[in-house]
C-alpha cells in the first residue's frame, strides 16, 4: 500500500515536471503555425 502510494506520488511528480515542457512545445507549435499562416 505504501509502495503504491509512493509510486503514485512519483508518477504525479513526473507529470507535474513534464507538463510545462509539453505546454511550451504546444504553444511554440501553435505560434509557429499561426505566424506561418500570416506570412
Amino acid at each position: 500500500m505504501v509502495g503504491k502510494q509512493a509510486a503514485d506520488g512519483q508518477r504525479r511528480h513526473e507529470v507535474c515536471a513534464l507538463f510545462p515542457l509539453l505546454f511550451v512545445k504546444f504553444k511554440n507549435r501553435m505560434l509557429r503555425h499561426r505566424y506561418s499562416r500570416v506570412w
